[in-house]
């Protein structure tokens, strides 16, 4: 799926939302990663050259990400275009191996066009309690308050019960024409392990666009 606020424009907020499943010729862990443009600018990014799950805008659970393969990946996907807001909704349990123990993951991402805000909902059932990261990559060094992240234009906000922290991640040479010298990961980790619950995380531009 990709939203914007209007058709064919690059102005305010921009949401793009892959399905699918792990078995094509990217061979990128990455089924449900979202990416977020401000302005035409990438705020939240798929680095292209990090294939793991950890380095994509996707949860790790129990520290384990996706596997790679045709049989593993996003179901029950739906997806709804409207004029004032877009919808896209899919299952992650079988894009995770059998022994992180998820019972269900459903992602949510809603984009709300009059508010210019992308809401990401993550409902989770786990076969037993786990730790859970929750992982976004941005080309912007992160400002890290309580509850929030900065990311260059775009606010990030979550819920209490997580814990921030950034790494920053050295860009090879090769890519560094489009992303610069480094990207940073930004992790929101469970304060403790966790067998279900619901989170919810906020995207907000920090202007008006006119």
């Amino acid at each position: 799926m990709v939203a914007r606020q209007e058709e064919d424009s690059e102005r305010a907020l921009a949401l793009a939302v892959r399905g699918g499943a792990n078995g094509d010729v990217s061979a990128h862990a990455d089924a449900g990663n979202f990416i977020l443009f401000c302005e035409g600018e990438p705020v939240l990014a798929d680095a292209g050259f990090l294939g793991d799950t950890a380095y994509h805008n996707l949860p790790l659970i129990g520290g384990a990400g996706q596997s790679l393969g045709a049989s593993f990946g996003a179901q029950d996907v739906s997806c709804r275009l409207e004029d004032d807001y877009a919808m896209i909704s899919m299952n992650l349990a079988a894009a995770y191996p059998p022994q992180s123990g998820v019972y269900a993951w459903q992602r949510t991402l809603v984009y709300e066009r009059p508010q210019n805000t992308v809401q990401l909902m993550e409902f989770f059932d786990l076969k037993d309690f786990s730790s859970v990261s929750f992982h976004f990559i941005t080309p912007y060094e992160p400002e890290l308050g309580d509850g929030w992240a900065q990311l260059g234009p775009v606010r990030m906000r979550w819920e209490p019960g997580l814990t921030a922290s950034r790494q920053k991640l050295d860009v090879p040479e090769g890519w560094r024409s489009v992303w610069g010298e480094a990207l940073y990961l930004v992790a929101l980790d469970t304060d403790e392990p966790v067998e279900n619950g619901r989170r919810t995380f906020a995207f907000n531009a920090l202007r008006t666009f006119g």
